[in-house]
């Protein structure tokens, strides 16, 4: 049962990478409202402020770039986690060796593009909730049917305190390389990475 749960959590991290992205011309776009981030498979934005408006494929592309350290062709486990582990710095903006949700909010607030070019005030849609016993939040990722998401750094969140350490960072990144290593040669080439975009990478927008 634990097998199967872990198992679910994984899989359903990887699941919001391929339903995140949100056409940019779509009606609900006109309003005042942050745009659908797209996130890399160790949770850091592609897309949004200073990255622009990429295909998800292009996102990914970049991302699988960066992370493929030795410019081989291939990202290997150790590549996968020192790219992980520099985004958990990145995303660390207490400098206390957790990170909590609002501070990942705090940090994904730079690539939130909004219409109006400032953030309202008032806009209690897109203010911090707690993560459920799920590792789910509000603020990031893509909504589900029910406007919930599944976060893909807080679902780290191992033992439910609503803190994620560098150890649950780096656990939960080790499963979710073993999820996207579909041939399972202990490397993720290009099509792995950008198959979780399904069909979205043709899109322009």
């Amino acid at each position: 049962m634990k097998h199967f749960t872990t198992t679910f959590l994984v899989l359903a991290g990887i699941a919001v990478l391929s339903a995140c992205e949100m056409p940019f011309g779509d009606k609900k776009s006109e309003h005042a409202g942050p745009v659908h981030i797209l996130y890399s498979p160790t949770g850091d934005p592609l897309n949004g402020g200073p990255l622009g408006k990429p295909t998800c494929k292009e996102a990914m592309k970049r991302w699988f770039d960066r992370a493929d350290a030795n410019h081989d062709g291939a990202v290997t486990l150790d590549e996968f986690i020192n790219d992980a582990k520099t985004q958990f710095q990145r995303m660390d903006i207490d400098k206390n060796d957790y990170l909590v949700s609002e501070e990942v909010e705090r940090f994904r607030m730079t690539y939130r593009d909004y219409q109006t070019g400032n953030k309202p005030a008032d806009d209690k849609e897109d203010q911090q909730s707690p993560p459920d016993h799920h590792g789910k939040d509000h603020t990031g990722g893509s909504e589900g049917s029910e406007g919930s998401v599944i976060d893909p750094v807080m679902s780290a969140d191992a033992n439910l305190d609503y803190k994620v350490t560098l150890d649950e960072f780096t656990a939960y990144s080790q499963r979710t390389f073993k999820s996207l290593d579909a041939d399972h040669n202990a490397t993720l080439n290009l099509g792995e990475v950008t198959a979780i975009c399904g069909d979205q990478g043709h899109e322009k927008h």
